[in-house]
């Protein structure tokens, strides 16, 4: 991998982090099935 692949792995592993907090802290995975799915996807991926 070059340089520049292996910085926008990390960076995609770290808004990856940042939006699973943030789902986290605002509860939106209890609200509905979808937002679920989504958390959990996003989580496996």
């Amino acid at each position: 991998k070059t340089s520049y692949a292996v910085a926008a792995d990390l960076s995609e592993m770290e808004l990856k982090k940042i939006l699973i907090e943030k789902m986290e802290s605002n509860k939106s995975i209890h609200r509905s099935d979808e937002q679920r799915n989504l958390y959990k996807a996003l989580v496996e991926a």
